[in-house]
């Protein structure tokens, strides 16, 4: 009897996710999914051929109920393993209104950037690190 192989996985990023840096004086705006006891950036993966910051746009109007504006570029984040790509931008709050209550979030809060709570592996290494350099993120 012939035993299946099991193929051999490609190479390369398979998701690639997006995150935003939101600011306001001097506190940032963290979310956190359900089932986790940590604190992330808003954001998730994109959908397959979504455009980038249309992916951004609709993440944060999801987990965060906000329209975004003067979107720019501020970082990546790329997992040990290499599988996961993730794009870090800031952007202006343009309007906020409640988030989706669809959605895997079940707190969004700000926090000053002085007392950030325990973060997730990806906020973590971008916002400390940003913060420790003292960059002015917005």
């Amino acid at each position: 009897m012939r035993t299946r192989r099991k193929p051999k996985p490609k190479p390369g990023v398979r998701a690639i996710g997006v995150f935003v840096i939101l600011t306001k004086r001097d506190a940032v705006l963290l979310v956190r999914a359900e089932g986790r006891n940590y604190w992330s950036l808003p954001g998730g993966k994109l959908k397959p051929r979504e455009k980038i910051v249309d992916g951004l746009r609709r993440e944060v109007r999801e987990e965060a109920g906000c329209e975004i504006t003067d979107i720019k570029s501020s970082g990546l984040i790329l997992r040990e393993d290499r599988k996961y790509l993730g794009l870090v931008f800031t952007a202006h709050i343009k309007k906020a209104k409640a988030p989706a209550r669809k959605c895997e979030i079940v707190a969004c809060r700000w926090f000053p950037r002085s007392k950030l709570p325990k973060l997730g592996p990806q906020a973590s290494g971008v916002l400390r690190g940003k913060l420790r350099a003292g960059v002015k993120i917005l």
